[in-house]
């Protein structure tokens, strides 16, 4: 919890940090474009959530990163970096409360006091569809499919 706190409210984004991470993540675009385990699971979603931000990919476009300023990610931050926009998860052996003091601790009111508006996030609808991506030089077929299910809390699981 201390670890995510000072990330959320003391990054200093130093061009140099920015400029170090641009090249960390483009060479990881590289590596994941070879893994067609990884792609095939890239267009799932971009079909299967079609215009929305379930579709895009998690890197986001290769133009993107090249050309991000540290005024983006500064407004990007303060936009939407607040407290109804984020979630403290815990897994294993602790309890809730103790969580809860760590998060009050860390935390205090900075993430209950913000300012401005947040902004409205269009809804993420799946989209029945298909995607083929066929290449005959390839020795071996990458096939995803999803469906679209209800919910964890439905009545019907």
């Amino acid at each position: 919890v201390e670890i995510l706190a000072d990330i959320i409210q003391n990054s200093t984004l130093g061009e140099a940090e920015i400029e170090r991470e641009r090249g960390v993540i483009l060479r990881e675009m590289q590596e994941v474009e070879t893994n067609l385990q990884e792609v095939v699971f890239d267009y799932l979603h971009a079909t299967a959530y079609q215009n929305t931000a379930l579709g895009r990919t998690i890197l986001g476009p290769t133009e993107n990163i090249k050309s991000i300023s540290r005024k983006d990610l500064v407004d990007y931050i303060t936009t939407h970096y607040k407290g109804p926009r984020i979630v403290l998860a815990a897994a294993g052996g602790v309890s809730h409360d103790e969580l809860l003091d760590l998060a009050k601790f860390h935390f205090g009111d900075s993430l209950c006091a913000h300012k401005g508006e947040i902004p409205a996030l269009p809804p993420c609808t799946f989209t029945g569809s298909e995607i083929r991506v066929r290449d005959d030089k390839m020795p071996l077929a990458h096939l995803a499919i999803a469906v679209e299910a209800v919910g964890w809390a439905h009545p019907d699981t």
